[in-house]
């Protein structure tokens, strides 16, 4: 039996053992907990990458459907609006046709004609709306002389008295299906020409043979382009571009540049605009590849040497208002494809 004596060694050895064996146990739960803080750390980590892997996928993709969502209302919105103005403009220019042949007064028939060419622009202005809104323009005419083209684009805009065909190297017409898109287009540059540029200048416009079919020159003597300005222009006419949309028409919104681009791309000509004009101002080139022209077609009862010759420089415009849409359209529907 062990002595009385022994027995504060013995205790003394049973403490030791057992503080022994709780440190040990006290490192094999933080051990163990440190291995599932680890565990819990990786497993958060890979929910994050995994929920940083889904937005930048998952994100961008819902964005863009929740912008082309918002871009297809607001266009059906507009396109709605557009052909119900286009509709009452329409109706409201074959009474004025109407009218201009019943009655035989010059002062009267002079106000109706004035009345047709503000028409001409709430026309045109409708018909730029639908195309940046993704349909197309919607007259159809048969193949027109280019000049004609030209007088077309002229009697659209507010201050046509001051637009001049000074040079015309060809004769040519534009294949039926693209003039409406051409008028359009020309009529948006004229427009910018005279608006930004002072009304006691001219606006010049000529017709240039080049190895790849014409270009139309347009050239004010206005204020010309800063380079921010010259840089924006040039990334709506960019044909390898992403397309223009409503997002980028800016507030106030500017339709003419980007209708001048959408067009361009469906019909398969190129505009070009920078400040190299020789008057200071701003110079806009439509260029106009082969297929899209064709021999000139003489008016019925016209000769085709009438037509061949080119017509001498001078005024597009007459002194009065020119009637508006009378580019002999085709006697099929209106395109109205979207």
């Amino acid at each position: 039996m062990p002595d009385v004596a022994d027995a504060p060694s013995l205790l003394g050895g049973a403490a030791l053992v057992c503080a022994v064996a709780v440190l040990a146990l006290r490192r094999r739960t933080v051990r163990r907990l440190r291995n599932e803080l680890a565990s819990a750390r990786a497993a958060s980590q890979t929910r994050q990458d995994e929920l940083a892997r889904h937005r930048a996928e998952v994100l961008p993709a819902a964005l863009e459907e929740a912008h082309q969502q918002a871009e297809d209302a607001i266009q059906g919105l507009l396109r709605s609006v557009a052909r119900t103005v286009q509709g009452l403009a329409n109706s409201q220019q074959k009474k004025i046709t109407d009218m201009m042949r019943r009655h035989d007064d010059p002062d009267f028939v002079e106000d109706l004609l004035v009345v047709d060419h503000t028409n001409a622009q709430i026309l045109r202005r409708s018909a730029g709306i639908t195309v940046v809104c993704g349909s197309w323009p919607g007259r159809q005419h048969d193949a027109t002389p280019l000049v004609d083209v030209v007088r077309g684009a002229v009697s659209r805009i507010l201050d046509y008295r001051r637009v001049r065909l000074v040079r015309l190297e060809d004769g040519r017409a534009v294949v039926g299906r693209v003039v409406e898109g051409l008028v359009l287009t020309l009529a948006e540059l004229l427009e910018n020409a005279t608006r930004y540029s002072n009304p006691s200048t001219l606006v010049q416009v000529h017709v240039h043979l080049t190895h790849h079919g014409l270009a139309v020159v347009v050239e004010d003597a206005g204020i010309g382009l800063n380079p921010a300005e010259r840089e924006r222009v040039a990334r709506t006419l960019d044909p390898d571009g992403p397309a223009p949309d409503l997002t980028g028409l800016g507030n106030p919104p500017h339709f003419g540049l980007v209708v001048c681009a959408l067009l361009a791309r469906r019909y398969g000509f190129t505009v070009h605009v920078d400040g190299g004009s020789a008057f200071g101002g701003v110079r806009a080139v439509v260029n106009l590849p082969s297929d899209l022209l064709t021999d000139a077609v003489p008016p019925p009862g016209g000769s085709a040497a009438a037509w061949s010759a080119a017509p001498p420089a001078g005024a597009v415009a007459p002194t009065g208002p020119v009637p508006p849409g009378r580019l002999a359209p085709s006697p099929g529907p209106p395109a109205q494809r979207t």
